[in-house]
C-alpha cells in the first residue's frame, strides 16, 4: 500500500467551509479513483494546516492520480480555500494496523 501525503494550508476564515469542501469532495470523486483505498484528514483549527493523507492500493495508482493530471485539476477546485500551493509526496506504507 502507498500514501500520498498532501500538505496545505486553509484560510482560516474558510476553514469550516473547506472541511466541508473535502468531505462532498471526496465523496464525488477521490472515492471513484482506480486504486483508492481511503483517506484521513489531520486539521489543525488553530494554523490552518492541513495534512491529507490518501492511501492507494499500489505505487502506480498513488503516481498516476498525479502524472494524469487529475491532482492539478483537484487543486484547482479548493483554490478559493487554500494559501499558496499544496505539497504532494508519496511514501510506502510500511506498517498498517
Amino acid at each position: 500500500m502507498y500514501a500520498s501525503v498532501i500538505s496545505a494550508h486553509i484560510q482560516s476564515e474558510d476553514f469550516s467551509e473547506g472541511i466541508q469542501m473535502w468531505q462532498e469532495f471526496l465523496n464525488t470523486h477521490l472515492m471513484h479513483q482506480e486504486g483508492y483505498k481511503g483517506c484521513y484528514l489531520l486539521t489543525d483549527s488553530k494554523t490552518g494546516k492541513v495534512l491529507v493523507v490518501n492511501l492507494w492500493e499500489n505505487e502506480a495508482y498513488a503516481t498516476a492520480y498525479e502524472t494524469s493530471g487529475k491532482y492539478q485539476q483537484d487543486v484547482a477546485r479548493f483554490a478559493n480555500v487554500v494559501r499558496g500551493m499544496p505539497f504532494r509526496q508519496v511514501y510506502e506504507v510500511s506498517v498498517f494496523a
